[in-house]
């Protein structure tokens, strides 16, 4: 299963505008702190660790993106960690743990939003049927609008 493989330690910060993938980390006493180019600890940036998974396409998942589930279902779920695991969330389910990522695409993150175009480009690969392709994207703008409700 997926969480039990073993991976590099790796992370991705937000500083508001962009996400930059290269940083460096001090932990002491005041605890986990990003580091900055000038060495000094930044302010107001957001630590999201990379899950050791990739989605179909090869992207990194990282804890904070939206992934696809690859079914008909419209599910969008919110990659979070918690007690020493990664889950996917949402409202519909609640927590999961039995995702396989690699069946899934990211196709957005908590502070980015959702990309509904890349959303519906990946729902007419499987279908042709326009009454079935909105139908499938009603699922997921209801899995969305639930996600930025809560987060």
């Amino acid at each position: 299963m997926w969480y039990e493989r073993k991976k590099p330690l790796k992370f991705r910060i937000w500083d508001g505008k962009a996400f930059v993938y290269e940083c460096r980390l001090a932990v002491n006493e005041k605890g986990t702190q990003v580091i900055g180019e000038d060495g000094l600890p930044m302010e107001n940036v957001q630590l999201q660790e990379w899950t050791g998974c990739l989605d179909k396409e090869g992207q990194e998942i990282y804890e904070g993106d939206f992934l696809m589930l690859l079914d008909e279902a419209g599910w969008i779920g919110a990659v979070i960690f918690g007690n020493g695991e990664f889950f996917c969330r949402d409202d519909k389910w609640g927590f999961s743990s039995m995702i396989t990522f690699e069946d899934t695409l990211v196709v957005g993150n908590v502070f980015r939003g959702i990309d509904m175009s890349l959303v519906e480009q990946e729902v007419r690969k499987r279908t042709s049927d326009e009454k079935k392709v909105n139908e499938i994207m009603a699922g997921f703008v209801k899995a969305y609008n639930s996600q930025i409700s809560t987060d």
